[in-house]
């Protein structure tokens, strides 16, 4: 494998485009930041535009579907690329990217989206 690739494999059956009850998602709660990391990212809400939120909402959306390594490794490159257009925001400030991830789609704006 090279860096920076992705594999793809194909499926032996069709995963269903959403679950049919919410309920039985294995889903987590998501994380609890400080009021002043959610003030940091609630200042940087200009610089994503429509399509990043769009992004964003997809990954958390399917993440369960991927493996553990493919979901980390995916948010870790999503993170990373909003961040770098993010003024006074770092990875640093999360728990893991993830974690970046699911505060920017909580906060961001009704109207832009």
């Amino acid at each position: 494998m090279v860096a920076g690739t992705v594999v793809v494999k194909e499926r032996l059956y069709e995963l269903p485009a959403r679950l049919e009850d919410p309920a039985d998602a294995p889903r987590q709660p998501y994380r609890i930041i400080s009021p002043e990391i959610a003030a940091r990212v609630r200042s940087v809400l200009p610089f994503i535009t429509h399509d990043d939120f769009m992004l964003v909402e997809n990954f958390l959306d399917r993440r369960y579907e991927l493996d553990a390594q493919a979901r980390s490794e995916l948010a870790l490159r999503i993170a990373s690329s909003l961040l770098a257009r993010c003024p006074g925001l770092d990875l640093h400030d999360f728990t893991e990217p993830e974690a970046f991830l699911e505060t920017l789609y909580q906060l961001r704006p009704a109207e832009r989206f």
